[in-house]
């Protein structure tokens, strides 16, 4: 900054000798020349503006707002109540022991909260009631007295059974 200053400096007085010389061999356009002159110091202090402004930006380092510009956005979390649930439905398709320990609780306290707030029955009542909203497939797979498969190996519930599951307690209204 101060080299641009002694700079600056060094410009006006050199502009100021060739004034006074300017004025000293044409005596008769004195107006002219003043104004040539004013112009030409108002573009000295112009370059003299773009040349201070300008050496930041030349800087290695970017500004925080470029730095805000460049830095991507890192993505949105997924909650870890969706994982969890991602999990347990992926498990009970796999098997009858998953569906049954994982899946089905979550599927039953769903299916509970919605009959009391909605319908204002419980949904181990066995109620005609909770058996039209849960259709067959929704009473058979979340009736209190479903027997439990140890085997393991057995075929969980399949995609189709489930999204029938699921949307009969969606449709669940008061």
């Amino acid at each position: 900054m101060r080299r641009a200053a002694v700079k600056s400096a060094a410009l006006a007085a050199v502009a100021l000798v060739i004034l006074v010389v300017a004025l000293q061999t044409l005596p008769f356009r004195h107006g002219v020349i003043l104004q040539v002159w004013l112009i030409a110091c108002g573009g000295l202090i112009l370059l003299q503006l773009v040349a201070a402004t300008r050496a930041p930006a030349l800087d290695n380092e970017p500004s925080s707002f470029e730095r805000a510009l460049r830095s991507t956005p890192s993505p949105p979390e997924r909650p870890p109540e969706l994982a969890r649930l991602e999990r347990e439905v992926y498990l009970g398709m796999t098997g009858q022991f998953y569906l049954h320990r994982r899946l089905r609780p979550t599927l039953r306290e769903i299916a509970e909260q919605r009959l009391r707030d909605r319908r204002g029955v419980e949904l181990d009542s066995g109620d005609a009631d909770v058996l039209a909203a849960l259709g067959e497939d929704g009473w058979e797979l979340l009736r209190p007295d479903r027997t439990e498969h140890w085997n393991r190996d057995a075929a969980g519930i399949r995609l189709a059974e489930l999204e029938q599951v699921v949307a009969a307690l969606e449709r669940i209204q008061a």
